[in-house]
């Protein structure tokens, strides 16, 4: 699975080529993480590994592209279509391809024609390598570094001609199960495995089209929404006024919106599966955890009902036609907003995460459910607002505008929505899916109820 964090970078002054920028950049963290430069090994048997590549040539993976037309980001938050036609075109890619010769992520480099001091630079990885909230370290890393060097010294080399990097022998952080127990309590368990081996599915849940392994169903689409920075303020302050969080208002809006657009007496409810970070409850002897490249993290999940479904016969007609707008409320975020909490306070117990451990051989427990139908609706991520790393040194270089994307998964959730504010204060929406699991027109519909909710929220259309 494929995931991307993108960022714009610009600076007042810009004397070094790109190239020699963002390689002299990405040596530097490459020294620094050693997971950037291990690759998954077997992934499709039972017994998985990673193994370090004893060098990466960075013309394997990084790549730099002229845009058709000029693009710069404002804080009135335009939307990126070159970028997007670039990230649904990349996520296509196969990290199996050439294995051993390139490493699990990329970097791909858009600029407009002729302007080398402000670029959107994606990176691309893995999810076996890294996390959402990972990518945003690796930007913190590439942000410090171009800050790092002395651009007064036109005439000595970023170490150009050092294309070809020499992995360190530094071993691999542990991963999450050596790092945290995990403990899973006896109910806990038995009724997951009771839930996943008799799969007493609501008769109205809606999660898209069934498992499958046709390759057609790979091909992954991509849509995004881009907030000013004046409009994610606005809701970034509705939702603490309503005691409620930007993430679980966000969650309520994209289910309110899924529901809007589907037949109501067909479907009334969908499964949202929101991503957590589980950084808080670890520790590393010797550094911080926040200022590593890993994967920590587990989900919670939340039912969205439609009205119509607890509705008299009389409110019923009426709901049917009921806008996302109509759908979304001030309660529900909040309810959103204690199952979160209430999952963060369970410090790690009984964490989805964990169950992995019990799934025996995994290639056979993936393989079982094609044909069957998905558990989850939504996959929600949102990874928060950039924060520049601490202790580090401002310079010419700044981090603007964000994008947050990601793979659906062949046996995952209908669709992802993949949520970022950059450091131009705009907060973006990724929204992807498969082709052959959700209609094409459903998501126009339905991204661009996303969009009209937002839109009269801001306005204060709503009041409960």
């Amino acid at each position: 699975m494929c995931a991307c964090v993108t960022a714009t970078y610009s600076s007042p002054i810009a004397t070094r080529s790109l190239e020699s920028l963002v390689y002299a950049a990405l040596r530097i963290l490459i020294n620094d993480h050693p997971i950037l430069s291990a690759i998954p090994v077997n992934e499709h048997t039972n017994k998985p590994y990673f193994a370090r590549l004893p060098q990466i040539d960075l013309r394997t993976c990084t790549q730099f592209l002229e845009r058709n037309k000029p693009f710069s980001p404002t804080k009135a938050g335009e939307v990126d279509v070159e970028l997007g036609e670039l990230l649904e075109s990349q996520h296509k890619l196969d990290w199996n391809e050439d294995i051993g010769t390139r490493p699990f992520w990329r970097v791909t480099v858009l600029h407009s024609p002729g302007v080398e001091d402000e670029f959107t630079l994606s990176w691309f990885f893995h999810h076996g390598i890294s996390d959402g909230t990972s990518a945003l370290l690796f930007h913190q890393g590439l942000l410090a570094a171009f800050n790092s060097f002395d651009f007064r010294k036109e005439s000595e080399p970023l170490e150009d001609g050092l294309i070809v990097v020499t992995s360190k022998a530094l071993d691999l952080f542990p991963p999450l199960e050596r790092m945290h127990k995990l403990p899973i309590s006896l109910s806990f368990l038995l009724k997951e495995l009771w839930d996943d081996t008799f799969n007493h599915r609501h008769p109205k849940l809606w999660t898209g089209g069934k498992i499958n392994n046709d390759p057609q169903a790979k091909n992954m689409r991509f849509r995004s929404i881009v907030l000013s920075e004046d409009k994610t303020n606005k809701l970034v302050g509705l939702s603490r006024q309503n005691k409620t969080t930007l993430t679980a208002t966000m969650e309520t809006i994209i289910a309110a919106a899924t529901l809007a657009n589907l037949d109501s007496s067909k479907y009334d409810r969908i499964v949202s599966d929101g991503a957590m970070s589980l950084r808080r409850f670890l520790s590393l002897p010797e550094t911080s955890i926040e200022e590593q490249i890993g994967v920590y993290v587990s989900m919670y999940l939340n039912t969205h009902v439609h009205p119509s479904s607890v509705a008299s016969e009389k409110e019923r007609r009426l709901a049917e036609d009921m806008t996302a707008l109509d759908i979304f409320s001030w309660e529900k975020a909040r309810e959103v907003c204690s199952t979160i909490t209430k999952e963060v306070e369970k410090n790690g117990k009984n964490s989805r995460s964990a169950l992995l451990g019990w799934t025996g051989n995994q290639r056979k427990y993936w393989l079982d459910r094609v044909g069957k139908n998905r558990t989850e609706s939504i996959e929600l991520t949102n990874i928060g607002a950039w924060k520049q790393r601490p202790g580090i040194v401002d310079g010419n270089w700044e981090l603007g505008r964000m994008t947050f994307s990601q793979c659906s998964a062949v046996a995952g959730s209908a669709y992802s929505a993949a949520i970022v504010t950059g450091g131009d204060g705009c907060m973006s929406i990724g929204f992807s899916w498969l082709d052959g699991v959700v209609d094409m027109l459903l998501m126009q519909r339905l991204i661009d109820s996303v969009q009209e909710c937002i839109d009269e929220l801001a306005a204060g259309k709503k009041k409960f």
